[in-house]
């Protein structure tokens, strides 16, 4: 499947530029600002006592 899509001539360079496009809107809204990068790291904190749970 993936030797299939690399062979497409568009295909790749479009899912990387995809790629690094979100990437980059990613960092944007979620690493520049510090109440940002705060609310991030709250969020991962809080999925990560859901999965492992409370003690």
């Amino acid at each position: 499947m993936i030797s299939a899509i690399d062979r497409l001539p568009l295909i790749p360079g479009a899912l990387e530029i995809v790629g690094i496009g979100y990437t980059g809107w990613f960092a944007y809204k979620n690493l520049v600002f510090k109440p940002d990068r705060e609310a991030l790291i709250q969020k991962i904190r809080d999925i990560y006592q859901e999965i492992i749970g409370s003690s």
